[in-house]
């Protein structure tokens, strides 16, 4: 399953505008800090995390409902009340 590489910000006009990840500093820290305690623990906190995720969330009913979710792909999150403005070049 491929996971997004985008998230979604509404403009001071009310337009949705998509905007890579890479763009959120926190995501950045977040996957970096992710990473680093998946692979070296704790584990049992790793899983206490993700296990509130939305993302994780929509995996587990997907998977609920059929055996594999090879060949599907997310759309990434919507960020209500963040201006999109805030992550312009």
């Amino acid at each position: 399953m491929a996971l997004p590489n985008t998230f979604s910000a509404r403009t001071a006009d009310g337009e949705w505008r998509s905007i890579p990840c890479e763009r959120e500093p926190l995501f950045a820290l977040a996957a970096v800090a992710a990473t680093r305690m998946y692979h070296d623990g704790p584990r049992d906190r790793f899983r206490a995390i993700a296990s509130r995720a939305s993302i994780v969330n929509a995996v587990s009913q997907a998977l609920d409902q059929v055996d594999s979710l090879e060949g599907g792909s997310m759309g990434g999150p919507a960020f209500n009340g963040i201006p999109a403005e805030l992550y312009s070049d």
